[in-house]
């Protein structure tokens, strides 16, 4: 049995109205045929001819228009395509006469752009373009858009949108436009962000390698007694502390090993291939400095309280090591480690879960389920039960975690961080 997709048959046309010479119309032909080849077409004849004026029914003379119809029923096509342009109603005759579906030149390469597309911005242009020019051709009557199919059988807007009209296609060009400019506007942030982003990365490579350098390669020198410190050689349970050695580092690791680290990853090495790869891991090497320099600092300018609790961190390091005069810097770090927290740590993690959950359901259920269905709240933002449930699921758990305070975010982190990092 054969599985492969048949190719749709066509008919290609080329028309010379500038009195070409014979050889600029042979170029001029097998250009358009390499055209239709690459748009997926099966090319099983061509016509070549020339005209003063173009007739104003068909564009070509009667004549030609017979020809045409009896090579599209010998070799059983169901596509014709000019190299020309033609007018909405011109199109709509060459249909009616050959029994065949008609693309000019415009058309055909819309219907490529449609298959080449890749990005976000490119994809929502090309269907714009389609889109607008599918509105002239519209026949009043019409109640749906089912001759307007794709001609070559590639996503078009006649493809999915059977039942659109002038009214919504309207509609879907204003929403079309508003989308491409707020894409644009986030490219534009994104192209700082990128720009900006360059100084930050400088500034943590470099300072990881100056501190590296400064410290001897402790991260090469004491990693035999890190790997003793991890395992319990040196736990004592009179130590001052909340968390044993172990418990503190998978707190730190669960911390480190998420959405950043395995989805960023992944999409570094998808635009930046193999070499992206490499950077990570120099860029790692030297990271370690830093992390080993920012968990000893925190360690020294740690607070104990009367009842053994502990408290810790930069804000800490930054009051207690430069001094009262740099509080402002540690609250100032603080409040920001608190919004980056709902902001840019758990809001993102938690969408990603909610959004996969949410889409294998879809698989499953379909989008209209009860849990699956999405409700407008407000215009631009839709959610459904499942995600609501799946947000008040998260929030638990996290809850449960965390209101129990250092000890019980150790004892979880303890069993989950082997896991995470196995499967990372």
């Amino acid at each position: 049995m054969n599985f492969e997709e048949k190719l749709p048959k066509s008919i290609i046309v080329h028309i010379d109205r500038f009195s070409l010479s014979r050889d600029l119309q042979l170029e001029a032909l097998q250009e358009f045929k390499e055209l239709c080849l690459s748009s997926g077409t099966e090319v099983c004849a061509e016509v070549s001819g020339k005209i003063d004026r173009p007739s104003p029914n068909f564009f070509v003379k009667q004549g030609k228009v017979e020809e045409i119809k009896e090579l599209t029923r010998a070799h059983k096509a169901t596509l014709v395509i000019f190299n020309n342009e033609l007018t909405p109603s011109q199109e709509r005759n060459l249909e009616k006469f050959l029994g065949a579906r008609v693309l000019d030149r415009t058309s055909l390469i819309l219907d490529i752009f449609a298959t080449r597309a890749s990005s976000h911005i490119g994809k929502l242009q090309v269907e714009l373009a389609q889109l607008t020019h599918l509105s002239t051709r519209l026949v009043r009557g019409w109640s749906h858009l089912e001759r307007q199919k794709g001609g070559i059988g590639l996503r078009g807007p006649g493809e999915t949108q059977l039942e659109t009209d002038r009214r919504l296609i309207g509609h879907r060009i204003k929403s079309l436009k508003k989308r491409l400019d707020k894409a644009h506007n986030q490219k534009e942030v994104n192209r700082y962000a990128r720009r900006k982003g360059k100084e930050m990365v400088v500034a943590l490579v470099g300072s990881g390698i100056y501190v590296t350098l400064k410290l001897g390669f402790p991260q090469i020198r004491y990693l035999k007694h890190g790997i003793n410190v991890t395992r319990g050689k040196y736990d004592n349970p009179n130590d001052e502390g909340d968390l044993n050695h172990f418990k503190a580092l998978t707190t730190a690791l669960s911390a480190t090993v998420g959405i950043g680290n395995i989805a960023g990853v992944a999409t570094a090495i998808y635009y930046g291939g193999p070499g992206a790869l490499f950077w990570m891991w120099v860029t790692a090497f030297f990271g370690t400095t830093l992390k080993y320099a920012e968990c000893t600092l925190s360690l020294k300018y740690r607070e104990i309280d009367s009842n053994g609790q502990t408290a810790g961190g930069p804000m800490y390091s930054i009051e207690n090591g430069l001094g009262k005069n740099w509080r402002w810097m540690a609250v100032f770090f603080a409040a920001f480690a608190i919004i980056c927290s709902f902001a840019t740590g758990n809001a993102v993690q938690s969408f990603t879960v909610s959004d996969q959950i949410y889409s294998e359901f879809s698989n499953i259920f379909g989008n209209n389920h009860f849990l699956t269905f999405k409700h407008q709240i407000w215009t631009g933002f839709q959610v459904s039960l499942l995600q609501f449930f799946n947000g008040i699921f998260l929030a638990l758990i996290v809850g449960l975690v965390i209101i129990g305070g250092i000890n019980r975010i150790g004892s979880v982190t303890g069993y989950l961080a082997p896991f995470m990092a196995l499967i990372y």
